[in-house]
């Protein structure tokens, strides 16, 4: 991951699809949503792809 670049996350609606196909574990279930670590997060972009509300997303 670069410093310029991050995932984050706006809108989850806890369907927690992400949580599956991190292989970092980079995705940590808050209760009705989930954050993203940025220091184990290596931008694979998996969680991404998995969410179906399109709520993760590539910030800098």
């Amino acid at each position: 991951m670069t410093d310029e670049q991050y995932l984050g996350i706006i809108g989850c609606r806890g369907c927690f699809k992400c949580l599956e196909t991190c292989p970092e574990g980079a995705i940590k279930n808050k209760g009705s949503y989930v954050t993203i670590d940025r220091d184990k997060c290596t931008m694979c972009m998996k969680c991404v792809e998995s969410c179906p509300y399109g709520s993760i997303v590539c910030l800098d």
